[in-house]
């Protein structure tokens, strides 16, 4: 299995749970908090996706 597929549903995890924080925290009365911790969110979302590499097969 690739290295990726495994690491996806992780990933797909700590998300939800970072977005349902931001709910939390939006649902306690800091809505700019919550918008905050998503913007946060969804920019390293991306850069971890920039900068992921595969490391090369060793002979």
């Amino acid at each position: 299995m690739p290295v990726s597929s495994r690491r996806s549903g992780s990933t797909s995890g700590v998300k939800a749970l970072v977005l349902g924080g931001a709910a939390t925290v939006y649902g306690v009365g800091h809505p700019v908090a919550a918008v905050v911790l998503t913007v946060v969110l969804v920019m390293n979302a991306g850069y971890a996706g920039d900068f992921r590499h595969r490391v090369p097969a060793r002979d």
